[in-house]
């Protein structure tokens, strides 16, 4: 179940704590990153090709599963 989950917009809402990977790039997303934490497991967070600005939340530094971001 675990490897099915990995890229799941399902998984993001209703599973977090099975989150490793979430590829959002190329989606145009605009904003800043959401002040709510991530879910501890994640381990690669790709947000590149998209409108964000601002800066990195600070929750990003409890992530110590976090290998990638781009």
């Amino acid at each position: 179940f675990e490897s099915d989950c990995e890229h799941s917009f399902f998984c993001v809402c209703f599973f977090p704590d099975f989150i490793k990977s979430l590829d959002l790039s190329f989606n145009r997303l605009t904003g800043t990153l959401p002040v709510h934490p991530f879910p501890s497991s994640i381990q690669k967070l790709i947000l590149e090709r998209n409108e964000l600005e601002g800066t990195i939340p600070s929750h990003f530094a409890t992530l110590g599963n976090l290998t990638v971001l781009n």
